[in-house]
């Protein structure tokens, strides 16, 4: 009897090339039918919805073989006539002894029925159902020399105002100038969210990233024709990586590729255009740039606006795409003038959208850390609150033989939290120095989550200044309550109008009408991470939800709610006379 061989593939890489891990997992079963099961690892669980060639498999299972995937192919790109779709079946080729050969020229990303049958994801933005151009005037700000000029991309969207509905998207955190006259979906999408709208765009603009490798791989909305019309793409390459690399069928790819001395046997490889300081081997002398103009790689500015006004208008000549209608142009251009004048907030996502992007989150949070300390006290004070005053907090405290380690935190009129930077007279107050996700090198947090998501103390003690703080707080990390469920809230808030329509999103009846207060509360921050990453995600991604959230504590309320864990137990007789008549809720 035999048995099929057992796969976890796995990478670590970006979307663009995890997108590629695709062709390889559909062109080894179409190549060696039966022979397997596979199962993947990789930073973008959203591109394998759907996947038809996945069984889910556990890493410590029997028989099974967890593979780190990489493509050495890419050394011998300049030299050898291969896409970089071929990049991880030559990887399994070798590592295997197999014969992987592409079936098909694209990335393997599939749509669920429902998500073909959605209506256009921009119809709320133009008020009707039009024709669209996807737009990424930007990149990864660690590899500059992929970017183009912002004002060309911009004379690129003014010569087809009223003809061309561009959509403008990209990462959160990466470098993407807004572009006026486009739909502005910059940081707003998931990657699942993108995919739909590459599905039904009518065309797409970019460089060279992950977008120009999803605009060959999202089906079109004509996909099941037996030969679907392919998707309308213009990459502004330069000279970075030879075009045979990177080019799909149907796209038009502008390269500089053998025009330059720097890139005249092939794609230069290199990252940046001047050095970041960020300490990355980008900064490296081999790394960077030999011949920038004007800020940009003379590849990247030998590309003119007219050039890629060209191409665009080619597809239309030939009648692969068609402009807007007048009729289309004048009601997407009204809908859009009113949104901008009326417009207070990013618009929300769809409200069947909400408990999927809720659980796609926590299926991908960030672990949690390690700590280096086990107690620890959070001192948050007002903006301009004078320093002799939390000098005199700490005396206070000490003088009780609380010996406690306490950090200090600015709450910003805005709600925003900032680093209080002791001075040497501050005795006893020790600088902030976040230790968790995404903390090196990078600003403070903006929120009571976020920040105690990066504190390195597993058992924070949270107090406010401002609040009348009882005389026995510290037995908080005693109390029974808090060792039975890791939190400890000994206040609420009445709120007399609770936002409601959220928790009915998520499935939940909201408890009532009460929520936390954070003036203080003590968190076990291990056993609370998930709730706590919950909470700060809800808070940064708060205007994408229909009704909003009241505050940082409805966010809290709802995260922890929403993964079955109470705030604190129910209150009792032990639970007062222990906490010194705190009130608590369920």
């Amino acid at each position: 009897m035999s048995h099929k061989q057992k796969l976890i593939l796995r990478t670590r890489l970006p979307l663009g090339d995890s997108l590629m891990l695709t062709t390889a997992v559909r062109d080894l079963h179409r190549c060696h039918p039966g022979a397997y099961l596979t199962d993947v690892r990789t930073p973008h669980p959203e591109l394998w919805e759907n996947n038809p060639w996945l069984t889910p498999l556990q890493e410590d299972g029997p028989r099974v073989e967890v593979i780190d995937c990489h493509y050495p192919l890419i050394n011998w790109s300049d030299r050898v006539p291969y896409h970089n779709l071929h990049g991880y079946m030559d990887f399994l080729n070798d590592r295997l002894n197999l014969q992987i050969h592409a079936t098909e020229f694209k990335g393997d990303i599939h749509l669920s029925r429902r998500e073909s049958g959605l209506p256009s994801p921009i119809r709320p933005f133009a008020g009707r159902q039009i024709p669209y151009w996807l737009i990424a005037a930007g990149g990864k700000r660690d590899i500059t020399i992929k970017w183009w000029d912002p004002d060309r991309y911009q004379q690129v969207v003014d010569h087809f105002s009223g003809r061309i509905q561009f959509v403008q998207v990209g990462a959160a955190g990466d470098y993407h100038p807004a572009l006026r006259g486009a739909i502005d979906l910059r940081g707003r999408t998931t990657v699942r969210e993108l995919i739909r709208l590459v599905h039904q765009a009518q065309g797409v603009v970019c460089g060279v990233t992950s977008l120009m490798h999803l605009a060959a791989a999202v089906p079109t909305p004509s996909s099941r024709n037996p030969r679907p019309p392919l998707r309308p793409c213009v990459v502004i390459a330069g000279g970075r990586e030879p075009v045979h690399w990177e080019a799909y069928p149907g796209h038009q790819v502008l390269h500089t590729i053998g025009a330059l001395p720097c890139c005249a046997h092939g794609g230069c490889w290199r990252s940046r255009t001047v050095p970041l300081g960020d300490g990355e081997p980008g900064d490296r002398k081999q790394r960077l740039c030999l011949d920038v103009v004007r800020g940009l790689p003379r590849c990247m500015d030998m590309i003119t606006a007219e050039k890629v006004i060209e191409r665009i208008e080619s597809y239309f000549q030939g009648g692969a795409s068609r402009y807007l209608t007048g009729r289309e142009s004048a009601s997407t251009q009204q809908t859009l003038q009113s949104r901008q004048r009326n417009r207070t907030k990013p618009d929300p996502m769809p409200a069947w959208q909400v408990r999927p992007e809720l659980d796609r989150f926590l299926r991908n949070r960030a672990p949690s850390p390690r700590v280096s300390g086990h107690q620890s006290i959070v001192l948050a004070i007002r903006a301009g609150t004078p320093r002799e005053r939390i000098r005199n907090w700490i005396r206070n405290l000490r003088t009780r033989e609380c010996m406690l380690p306490v950090r200090v935190v600015r709450l910003n009129p805005a709600g925003s939290i900032s680093r209080f930077e002791p001075s040497p007279d501050d005795s006893g107050v020790l600088p902030l120095e976040p230790c968790g996700p995404n903390s090196g090198g990078q600003q403070a947090p903006t929120g009571t989550a976020a920040l105690l998501l990066q504190m390195p103390y597993r058992e924070i003690l949270w107090l406010s200044l401002d609040a009348t703080t009882p005389l026995d707080f510290m037995a908080w990390f005693e109390h029974p309550g808090f060792h039975r469920t890791g939190t400890l809230f000994p206040r609420t808030i009445d709120e007399s109008h609770p936002r409601e329509f959220l928790w009915r999103l998520c499935g939940l009846r909201r408890p009532n009408g009460k929520r936390p207060d954070l003036t203080r509360f003590v968190i076990d921050r291990i056993r609370c991470w998930d709730a706590l990453c919950l909470a700060a995600w809800l808070v940064a991604h708060e205007e994408f939800f229909p009704d909003g959230l009241a505050d940082e504590s409805a966010a809290f309320q709802l995260a922890f709610h929403v993964l079955g864990r109470p705030l604190t137990p129910r209150n009792s007789r032990l639970d007062r006379r222990k906490a010194g008549g705190l009130s608590s809720f369920a």
